[in-house]
């Protein structure tokens, strides 16, 4: 079967959904190694790699991310579509996050 990059990217042919699923996971088991032992060095690929289990979680979120982005500027090779497109997928969500922050510090600080 020669299927192409473009077909590979399509959301229900793709398993993105489950790479990223097993990198959270791995992320949080690297977290629960550091947080049980209080140290970096308990967690097993530490020490036979140069990156701990979440290390190399980060790098497959990298990896796809890149991947996604690309993808992205393929179907849409425009600049400003592009930019704007990256823009308010990521912005509207920052902006929550930020004031939801504020408020939280500032109701803790009040407290």
């Amino acid at each position: 079967m020669n299927r192409s990059l473009d077909t590979l990217i399509q959301r229900d042919c793709n398993n993105f959904g489950v790479v990223r699923l097993f990198a959270a996971t791995a992320v949080i088991v690297s977290h629960a190694f550091i947080l049980s032992r209080r140290s970096e060095l308990a967690d097993p690929l530490a020490s036979l790699t140069s990156f701990s289990l979440g290390g190399h979680a980060v790098n497959a979120f990298f990896v796809l991310s890149g991947f996604l982005i690309a993808a992205s500027w393929n179907r849409q090779p425009n600049l400003i579509h592009f930019l704007c497109g990256r823009f308010l997928r990521i912005f509207p969500a920052l902006f929550v996050v930020t004031i939801t922050t504020i408020a939280i510090a500032a109701f803790a600080q009040i407290s």
